[in-house]
């Protein structure tokens, strides 16, 4: 049971700090990585921009931005089938807009940037998201040095063979992972095939929570307290009121799972650089989309 222990919290190290693509936008990464790269590439597109009259753009006024996008791709694993942003009025100071982190991004704003954001990710996506390499490799490094610290022994390493994503309808996910520990004359293994079924909620717009967790160990069941501890580590991680220390305020208005895919609605303000605003004032204005 202690060995199961210590892989869980190996697991629950893969959600920390909200999650990679949140913390890339922490490490100021929003339009390419320190070695150039494109972060973010777009298969289709098209952008709608309203504006009365129509010189207020130079200006850096705008009265709305409408985005459809499809096939977009964030650090060339994860890709979005669709996504969809309306934007309320945007002003911004355009003599001094650079892209180049989160805080230039907001340093450049006059006023507050806020709208509404549908994103749709099918499971085929989320799948080869987890297969792919970059993924495996953050996984595995992640999973190696949890399981060395909690168990005091920094010889233990797993090496992930197979890991498979399932959605299933009333919004539960079935992850499989399978795990080869490699022995410390590296010759000998031992297989461990772990089996996790859960369901996943909002909770007050702001938080998204792991509810009924149920799970098998080689095809034994695993105790109740030891789910309850994973599901509620899981669940303060995804937190998205986290993310307002970067003057950053979501409220998801939609979370829905079906057997293909996973649905996101969501209301998001950036602030400015100079003012922030509380939680509740955010909740006042979501409520009205």
């Amino acid at each position: 049971m202690e060995l199961i222990a210590i892989v869980l919290s190996g697991l629950l190290g893969i959600f920390s700090n909200g999650g990679w693509v949140v913390e890339a936008i922490a490490k100021n990464q929003i339009a390419t990585s320190a070695s150039g790269e494109q972060l973010i590439s777009v298969e289709q597109q098209v952008i709608r921009i309203d504006n009365t009259p129509n010189y207020q753009i130079v200006q850096g006024k705008i009265d709305q931005v409408r985005i459809a996008g499809r096939g977009v791709t964030i650090n060339s694993y994860l890709r979005i089938d669709t996504l969809e942003l309306e934007t309320d009025a945007i002003a911004i100071d355009l003599q001094n807009l650079n892209t180049k982190s989160l805080d230039q991004v907001r340093s450049s704003l006059q006023k507050p940037l806020q709208g509404v954001g549908k994103i749709l990710i099918t499971e085929t996506d989320l799948t080869k998201a987890l297969q792919s390499a970059e993924v495996r490799e953050q996984i595995q490094k992640i999973l190696n040095n949890r399981v060395a610290r909690r168990a005091g022994n920094t010889t233990i390493a797993y090496e992930i063979s197979n890991l498979q994503i399932e959605l299933n309808p009333d919004n539960r996910i079935k992850i499989a992972i399978e795990l080869r520990r490699l022995g410390i004359s590296q010759k000998k293994t031992t297989k461990l095939a772990i089996a996790l079924e859960f369901g996943i909620e909002a909770s007050a717009g702001n938080k998204i929570q792991i509810v009924q967790p149920v799970g098998k160990v080689n095809g034994r069941t695993m105790s109740s307290r030891l789910l309850k501890g994973f599901a509620e580590g899981i669940s303060d991680r995804l937190d998205l009121t986290k993310m307002e220390s970067q003057g950053i305020f979501v409220r998801l208005l939609q979370l829905e799972i079906t057997p293909d895919q996973i649905e996101l609605i969501a209301f998001a303000r950036m602030e400015t650089k100079s003012a922030s605003i509380p939680s509740t004032e955010i909740l006042n204005i979501s409520s009205s989309f």
